[in-house]
């Protein structure tokens, strides 16, 4: 330094340990609610195994789902939105499992909105194309990305739209929005996508990225011509044990 320059005085380096700590455990025990809440419950129904989420409509039905644990048709909710993982110190954790002629359960994570968007004028089950948009938080610890997780019956194929795309499912997909795109990932298995009908099939550890118009998740705009290399700092974090076929 020259002379007669000021000695520069310490600063304090903060300490996240301690908050990182403090926020797994959280998640850890959230995790554990989660699970014995909702964990091993019947097909036809949301289970919350989080916070309060949004949910329509509002009214009787919505106030019922707030709580840990309950059990509501699937065929009575319209839009559900389970708060960011984590916030408050807990978060969002969903299960929404369908019965035939879906036959897929899924897990939502964070911030998930998902709404039915299945035509009422055909004979189609309530969920059968749905609409589905994620958002990302930043954390103090490694929680994981806001996604739905969907999974096909153990040795065959589940159904269902989401987005425009139709997926026949055998094995586990994970399903994520960024930007104007949709993130398919295959976590487990093959999954089959189908759009306008051309069809492209993904294997575990593969993902497909479908474009859209930004701000409309229903109608795809182009089809990659194949899958790539899943991010795998997308799905880092999953807690797969919460899934109904870890």
């Amino acid at each position: 330094l020259p002379i007669g320059s000021p000695t520069p005085a310490p600063t304090n380096t903060p300490d996240l340990s301690e908050a990182f700590a403090q926020c797994q455990a959280e998640l850890n025990y959230l995790y554990t609610q989660a699970s014995d809440a909702c964990l091993g419950q019947p097909t036809g129904y949301f289970c919350n195994g989080g916070l309060p989420p949004r949910a329509e409509p509002m009214g009787a039905i919505s106030n019922q789902m707030a709580v840990v644990g309950s059990l509501v048709e699937v065929g009575l909710i319209d839009r559900v939105n389970p708060a960011p993982l984590p916030s408050n110190n807990s978060g969002g954790i969903m299960w929404m499992r369908l019965r035939e002629p879906q036959s897929v359960s899924a897990l939502l994570l964070g911030d998930v909105n998902i709404t039915d968007v299945t035509p009422t004028d055909t004979n189609l089950a309530p969920w059968q194309s749905i609409k589905v948009e994620t958002r990302q938080y930043p954390s103090d610890c490694t929680s994981p990305r806001s996604a739905i997780i969907i999974q096909g019956p153990y040795g065959d194929f589940g159904e269902i739209i989401v987005n425009g795309v139709s997926l026949r499912i055998n094995g586990t997909v994970a399903v994520e929005t960024e930007a104007n795109n949709t993130e398919f990932i295959a976590l487990e298995g093959r999954t089959q996508l189908v759009i306008y009908g051309e069809g492209r099939t993904i294997q575990a550890g593969e993902q497909i990225n479908v474009t859209y118009q930004e701000g409309d998740f229903t109608r795809p705009l182009s089809f990659p011509d194949a899958g790539e290399p899943l991010n795998f700092n997308h799905i880092r974090e999953f807690p797969i044990t919460l899934l109904d076929r870890p």
